[in-house]
């Protein structure tokens, strides 16, 4: 009854958690969004999907964390996500347009090792040089950041490792971190907005133009000059027709008494 405090949660109910994927999946697919190049120049500067002889190299920006104090931990955009799913999707038992062989994951932190030239990166820097599309996969990375800091030193120093390759990034989060310098350094930028496994299902289907990016977006991207008070603004020049609906005139009254009747309001169409 109204006012009276909840029970607690019953058991039953647990049978359906998670077992929304399919809707889950169909919000990413609607979600996800083009950031740069326009939809336009996309068929010019990605006219296929990676092949069976590509060799792709995933980097990640995987982090641990918990959801309380006591929670376990929990590895968001885990090191191996994206390939798992290529694999599951495109690989022999999928699709079969990939060689599982010539996929490897790396993680933001491998990619810091390289940059700063320690141990362990010979194997990272070897799949790099022997690469042909460079998948990356990002959180949230705010100005001042490690994991910013790190995209922006790989995409800056190792120019010459990523020459005549795709390079692909995907943001499971926030797409407004890269700038125009940074943006301007990619093949392609998508958001996904959500880091969970059909957000990641959706960002593998759009690598290979299975499905077509649907979404807008929803904040100012000052790196691809977005501006969302603009791009939702109306149109200067519509024409918006307005009609005066008047109802009819009340009959005249009749004999020496008369009521005066109360205006009634007209309605605009």
């Amino acid at each position: 009854a109204l006012g009276q405090p909840m029970g607690p949660p019953r058991a039953s109910g647990l049978a359906v958690v998670g077992a929304g994927q399919s809707q889950v999946f169909e919000v990413a697919r609607r979600a996800a969004t083009l950031i740069s190049p326009t939809r336009s120049d996309l068929a010019t500067v990605l006219p296929s999907p990676p092949g069976q002889l590509d060799r792709i190299v995933f980097l990640s920006d995987s982090r641990v964390t918990r959801q309380c104090a006591g929670c376990n931990d929990i590895n968001v955009l885990s090191r191996t996500a994206f390939q798992l799913a290529v694999q599951r999707l495109y690989g022999p038992l999928g699709g079969a347009l990939v060689t599982p062989s010539y996929l490897s994951s790396f993680t933001f932190e491998e990619l810091n090792l390289m940059l700063n030239e320690k141990a362990p990166t010979p194997d990272l820097y070897d799949n790099l040089n022997r690469a042909t599309w460079v998948v990356i996969s990002t959180l949230d990375m705010p100005e001042g950041s490690e994991q910013l800091t790190i995209l922006r030193r790989f995409l800056t120093e190792r120019q010459r490792l990523l020459n005549n390759k795709k390079v692909i990034v995907f943001s499971f989060n926030a797409p407004f971190y890269l700038d125009a310098t940074d943006i301007s350094k990619l093949t392609a930028y998508y958001c996904l907005y959500s880091e969970s496994e059909p957000f990641i299902d959706a960002a593998v289907r759009l690598l290979f133009q299975e499905i077509s990016p649907a979404g807008a977006l929803p904040v100012s991207v000052p790196g691809v000059g977005y501006d969302l008070i603009s791009a939702t603004a109306p149109d200067p020049n519509q024409i918006i027709r307005l009609s005066l609906n008047l109802p009819a005139a009340p009959p005249a009254p009749t004999g020496n008494a008369v009521t005066p009747e109360p205006t009634i309001m007209p309605i605009f169409h």
